[in-house]
């Protein structure tokens, strides 16, 4: 019973404290965008995605590394914790002058170049936030982690709010948005020292160690690579086709991933249930599996098909008529939400099947093949081409995977359920045109009629079983252990 008020405290903490950090977030990059325009806004991204890519450098994996190394051995924490501080300030400082040293020989224009360095040293410091959480991950103490997501939420959007009324500069802004995640690091550490006192002096630790790095090379790899996945499009939008771009791009791809929050929840649940039928029944497996992926892909269908039918409606809500570019990229983009949202389920079975080798090399060829692709499709295409390049890139990858994991499995593919999903989806389809002739607001539709029709076309198909609604209970064994008692 305590070990399943502990998973269940832990995870509605984090989930509840995830959902409040994109819901304020998604307000406020609306906010920013509609007051900045998409040219100013698409110079943010644009320095946003540059620092996130040199951030890989600087955590290194370490976040995760620490995580279970000091789940493990909690006696080794003070002695983790010290060596990953110094790590990462050795990384962050030249990473620092290594930005300086690159701003001066090219001649970068200073706003840009301030707005590097402020974003660089507001990262870094959240950086340092994430090696104290690290504790609270550790020890399972996961409504600390939730206090500090809402609390830094609470700064960062406050903050911007704020300075967006008094009608500051760009730079002003961010030099606020800088302030909230130092707030944020001060709580981190008031939270650390008072929780664990025991490990308050750390810093006697404070040393560089190679083999830390050699066992952090793994996650730092697996990590970038997914850094480099995600940011890759933004980057070179911005070096080919000019900041309004980026701002169009990058608008919409913060929609995308708030619906992500969605996914993210459900693995988050789920993996520990796939590891454990791993080892203990694969037939059991092959049911949470199958049940996971149609349900994710019939989630997915319906956030996709809304997102397409209702695309000018939700930009232009959202960000304005200085967002009318976004209205295409959503449009070709809520395709991609199809396949990406039953993709969480593939990557977390890998990991779960022991395929984290084969799971890195494929990801890391799909990276390239995303790199490649935008570089080519930009040219032809412009900051459409940035969107061709990922829906067929994840694509690829949605195909490689299921294929993979239902031939391990030995899954049949069952291919009445496709069509049957399909024929769903254009009813659902119709019945979104035909609501939006008759007048009926779109927020009705998306919230209200979109789900009656399209989740009662899924049970009466039986796309999605009655196992799924009881997934969690059957998947975990001490809950009902815990609820007879």
């Amino acid at each position: 019973m305590k070990t399943f008020r502990t998973f269940l405290k832990n995870f509605l903490s984090l989930a509840l404290s995830r959902v409040f950090q994109q819901g304020l977030h998604v307000i406020f990059v609306a906010v920013l965008a509609r007051y900045l325009g998409a040219e100013a806004f698409g110079i943010f991204a644009f320095c946003l995605t540059i620092v996130a890519l040199l951030c890989i450098v600087v955590n290194f994996g370490l976040n995760t590394l620490l995580v279970r190394e000091m789940a493990k051995c909690r006696e080794k924490t003070k002695e983790l914790i010290g060596k990953a501080l110094f790590i990462k300030t050795t990384f962050a400082l030249l990473t620092i002058a290594g930005i300086s040293v690159y701003a001066y020989a090219a001649s970068i224009e200073k706003t840009f170049f301030l707005l590097l360095l402020i974003i660089a040293g507001y990262s870094f410091a959240d950086s340092m936030t994430d090696i104290l959480n690290s504790c609270f991950m550790a020890t399972e103490r996961m409504e600390f982690e939730a206090l500090l997501i809402m609390s830094g939420s609470l700064f960062y959007v406050g903050g911007g709010l704020a300075a967006i009324w008094l009608k500051a500069s760009l730079v002003r802004i961010v030099m606020v948005l800088g302030v909230s995640y130092i707030l944020k690091l001060i709580l981190a550490a008031i939270l650390f020292f008072r929780i664990f006192p025991e490990f308050a002096d750390f810093f006697v630790y404070f040393r560089f160690d190679r083999r830390l790095l050699k066992m952090a090379s793994l996650f730092a790899l697996v990590g970038g690579i997914g850094v480099i996945f995600t940011h890759t499009d933004k980057l070179m939008l911005g070096v080919m086709t000019g900041y309004g771009s980026v701002g169009w791009y990058a608008a919409t791809n913060k929609l995308l991933m708030a619906f992500f929050i969605i996914p993210t929840l459900f693995v988050t649940a789920i993996f520990p249930v796939f590891s454990r039928f791993h080892q203990d029944s694969i037939s059991k497996l092959r049911t949470a599996y199958v049940n996971s992926f149609y349900s994710l892909l019939s989630l997915g269908v319906i956030v996709g098909i809304t997102s397409f039918v209702f695309s000018d409606k939700i930009i232009h809500l959202m960000y304005g008529k200085g967002f009318d570019q976004s209205v295409l990229i959503l449009k070709v983009m809520a395709f991609y939400l199809i396949w990406q949202f039953p993709n969480y389920v593939n990557g977390n079975m890998m990991i779960s099947m022991n395929q984290e080798r084969l799971f890195s090399i494929v990801f890391g060829s799909f990276t390239c093949l995303n790199i490649l692709l935008n570089y080519l499709l930009i040219k032809w295409f412009g900051f459409m081409g940035a969107c061709y390049a990922t829906m067929f890139a994840t694509g690829s990858g949605f195909i490689f995977y299921t294929y993979f994991i239902h031939r391990r499995l030995s899954i049949a593919f069952e291919y009445m359920k496709f069509l049957k999903l399909t024929f769903s989806a254009l009813c659902l389809v119709g019945v979104l045109q035909l609501t939006s002739r008759m007048g009926v607001h779109f927020m009705w539709s998306i919230f209200v009629i979109a789900p009656l029709v399209y989740f009662s076309m899924v049970i009466f198909f039986r796309i999605i079983s009655e196992d799924t609604l009881l997934i969690f209970f059957q998947c975990i064994p001490f809950a009902k252990r815990g609820i007879r008692a």
